[in-house]
């Protein structure tokens, strides 16, 4: 989730640790929102577990921020395309972070590491 707070609050120009934090001006609540739908859309992890990684006191407060969000994509284009590009962005970047871990390739009982 620390890839999809990082790159929605840089294009959304919010600082990352206002995202996590329980402030509530209209950016920063946006960003929020924009982050808990794109985890719960690209990630496994739990309601639970991504109210615990942004400070929530239980699931029942990312459900909310989840209803919320997917009432304004489906009433705002700018938002939908927006948070297309941003989900663009995210598996972009994990896939070139993917690319430059070291990874074993064995051959006849040899590891070469690259």
């Amino acid at each position: 989730m620390e890839d999809i707070v990082l790159i929605v609050a840089k294009e959304l120009n919010v600082k990352i640790s206002e995202v996590i934090s329980k402030k509530r001006n209209r950016d920063v609540v946006n960003a929020r929102r924009i982050s808990i739908y794109i985890s719960k859309s690209l990630t496994d992890n739990s309601l639970r577990e991504i109210a615990t990684y942004f400070s929530f006191s239980d699931h029942s407060a990312v459900s909310h921020a989840l209803q919320k969000i997917t009432k304004m994509i489906d009433s705002d284009k700018y938002l939908h395309t927006q948070i297309e590009n941003l989900i663009s962005k995210i598996t972009t970047c994990v896939v070139k972070k993917k690319s430059n871990f070291t990874f074993t390739h064995q051959v006849e009982n040899e590891k070469y590491f690259y």
